[in-house]
């Protein structure tokens, strides 16, 4: 059993703690009072709103707490405006990323190895297997090419005599004429002769190279079953940097096809062609501009084409002219090429070449905001005060925003990074004061 000493002291000693405890607490307390006021009153000196006579506000906002908020501000930029017009077009075919396999010889189409046989629609790799040609070769064409091959061995047999003999001629000749034993004139015609015996030689060495080149093909072409075939693969061009799609299937296995039909064709829709029909007003002092911004529907951004050339005939219906223009690879410009194929409809804002110009500032399109209706930006006045106004937006030029220059003046220090810092700021102060 405690003794009751024992328990009187440890009684003592628990209200001590108890009461050190509450003593701390209070001391905490106080203290944290004291350090949220201290930062009030920072925050009253840093972050404050003024209002003007005319009644625009002031953000004020020191520049360790802007670089801390990522605030960035860069000068506005004069530019020369032209007023733009909104012109239509559409993706057409394009005959450099259109590619065909036709059949080199005269055969019957065979899968390939696999039994596989590519669909409309499919997606094949540069180079890719897609079947075989079974060569329709005959003994009444083997026995044909064997025939002109010997006749073409004894024509460069009998060149390569005539052009000997003709050499040695003229060499006796050119000997003679030195001791004055005959005319210049029968030597150049003897040399004028040399010259039609090597031409003859030379011809037969070539179609004798081309028929035996052939006939070495049609044996290397044999395969196990005896037959001659050949393989046929998708195209390849240095120019292609994705994979093609299959658009037609002129052959199928087991047709019999005649050199030169075609078989696949394929497409690379990853190089969209477009056709713009432009009004005349836009080609009176020229061609149309070199480079153009594409957008088509609800897709996000603008697509870059650069002009090709012109159509060969202007529209019937609206008696516009055409000009096309090419779209880079979509890894470079960033649209989908599932989506630019040919019926496509996009559009874009060409300036109106004989209109008049007019001057404006460019600014990023990073500064601006939109907020209940109006297109705002804010702009720094001093070291550590911004102010706020609402622009106007006259078009776009690739990442920057045209603005007019009554709100605006060139060189003045627009805030081109985290302007919603200083929104929220003036929507915060707002709250407070109610």
């Amino acid at each position: 059993m405690r003794h009751p000493l024992t328990t009187l002291l440890l009684c003592l000693a628990a209200a001590a703690i108890l009461g050190n405890l509450g003593v701390l607490a209070v001391h905490i307390n106080h203290k944290m009072r004291e350090e949220r006021k201290e930062e009030s009153d920072d925050r009253v000196k840093t972050l404050s709103l003024v209002k003007r006579d005319d009644g625009r506000k002031i953000v004020t906002l020191n520049p360790e707490l802007a670089k801390k908020y990522g605030v960035q501000t860069q000068p506005a930029r004069p530019c020369t405006w032209h007023e733009r017009v909104l012109v239509y077009g559409r993706v057409v075919s394009n005959p450099r990323a259109t590619y065909e396999v036709r059949a080199p010889f005269a055969g019957i189409v065979q899968a390939a190895d696999k039994g596989e046989w590519p669909t409309v629609g499919e997606t094949v790799r540069p180079g890719q297997p897609l079947g075989r040609l079974v060569i329709r070769i005959g003994p009444q064409e083997r026995l044909d090419l064997a025939n002109r091959l010997t006749e073409a061995r004894l024509k460069r047999k009998g060149a390569e005599e005539s052009s000997a003999h003709r050499k040695s001629l003229v060499e006796r000749l050119e000997k003679a004429h030195r001791d004055s034993v005959v005319a210049e004139r029968v030597v150049e015609d003897a040399r004028v002769q040399l010259i039609e015996a090597e031409t003859q030689l030379a011809v037969a060495q070539a179609t004798e190279n081309l028929l035996q080149q052939a006939t070495d093909d049609i044996k290397r072409m044999r395969d196990e079953s005896g037959l001659w075939s050949c393989s046929l693969t998708a195209p390849t061009d240095k120019r292609l940097s994705a994979d093609l799609e299959v658009t037609e299937l002129a052959g199928q296995p087991g047709m019999a096809v005649e050199a030169g039909g075609l078989i696949v064709r394929v497409v690379d829709f990853s190089r969209p062609l477009v056709r713009m029909d432009l009004p005349a007003g836009l080609l009176q002092d020229g061609p149309p501009p070199e480079d153009i911004e594409l957008s088509a529907g609800e897709a996000p951004g603008a697509v870059k084409a650069r002009r090709v050339g012109p159509a060969p005939q202007v529209d019937g219906a609206s008696q516009f002219a055409g000009w096309f223009y090419a779209l880079s690879a979509g890894k470079e410009t960033g649209h989908s090429p599932a989506a630019w194929r040919p019926g496509f409809f996009v559009q874009a804002r060409l300036p109106r070449t004989a209109g008049d110009t007019r001057q404006a500032v460019a600014v990023p399109a990073t500064a601006i905001l939109y907020h209940q209706g109006r297109t705002l930006l804010y702009v720094r006045t001093e070291s550590d005060k911004y102010e706020k106004r609402e622009v106007r937006v006259l078009g776009h030029e690739g990442e920057c925003c045209i603005l007019a220059t009554t709100e605006i003046r060139p060189d003045e220090a627009i805030v081109s990074r985290q302007a919603q810092v200083l929104l929220a700021i003036e929507f915060r102060e707002d709250a407070d004061n109610d």
